[in-house]
């Protein structure tokens, strides 16, 4: 997709307007917004989950004991310890 060999559509005073591309780039060009889209929704879902975990976390007030992750998986392994 690194040579593009577009062709431009041009008005009358000589200013591009729009662009003609082969088929084959414009379906590669295609799939590369879909997976930048697929990957831009996986990162807004994990912003959506943490704001959810610490909107959790304000719910629960100011004696919320919040330690940290080694700690928790520690406990979780070995039982609160």
């Amino acid at each position: 997709m690194s040579d593009l060999h577009e062709q431009y559509i041009i008005d009358e005073s000589g200013t591009r307007t729009g662009v003609i591309l082969d088929l084959r780039t414009f379906t590669d060009l295609l799939k590369a917004a879909s997976t930048t889209d697929d990957r831009l929704k996986g990162v807004l879902e994990e912003l959506e989950d943490s704001q959810a975990f610490i909107e959790a976390l304000r719910a629960t007030g100011e004696d919320a004991k919040v330690i940290p992750f080694d700690q928790a998986t520690h406990e979780i392994e070995n039982g609160r310890g």
